[in-house]
């Protein structure tokens, strides 16, 4: 890419300066997005009240469309992947509510160790020590 951009005479971003832009708009993204599902959680809470989908002590219900997935296909068997994410969706409003992220792999962790150096880093993205099988389960009931 940079080749690319130096034949046409466009400067390109430093590494270091690309990074330090990646990880501020990566953290404003994810902050837009949860608040993008909380405002969309009120939507469907407000729904359901307006159609009286309400409990007996008032608490709303609602409709959802749930899914998971992991990074390859198990087919039935040999749940052995890396990583799974959900996705809940609400029925009415058909946006999202919430999403889960599961790794049991973090390749900087991995790097480090092989290289034996301090295994602190700034962000681990590993979180599911459990079998593969169940993240998808776990991140649902989350």
């Amino acid at each position: 890419m940079e080749e690319v951009l130096s034949n046409m005479e466009i400067k390109t971003i430093c590494p270091k300066s690309f990074r330090q832009a990646e990880s501020h708009l990566g953290e404003v993204w994810s902050d837009v997005l949860f608040q993008k599902m909380k405002e969309a959680g009120e939507e469907e809470k407000n729904l359901a009240i307006e159609k009286g989908d309400v409990t007996e002590d008032g608490t709303p219900f609602i409709t959802v469309i749930v899914d998971g997935g992991w990074s390859h296909r198990s087919h039935g068997h040999r749940y052995t992947a890396n990583s799974g994410v959900s996705c809940v969706i609400g029925m009415r409003t058909q946006k999202i509510l919430d999403l889960g992220i599961r790794n049991k792999y973090c390749s900087m962790c991995e790097y480090r160790e092989a290289r034996q150096l301090d295994p602190k880093h700034d962000k681990c993205y590993k979180n599911w020590d459990g079998a593969s099988a169940s993240m998808e389960k776990d991140m649902l009931v989350e």
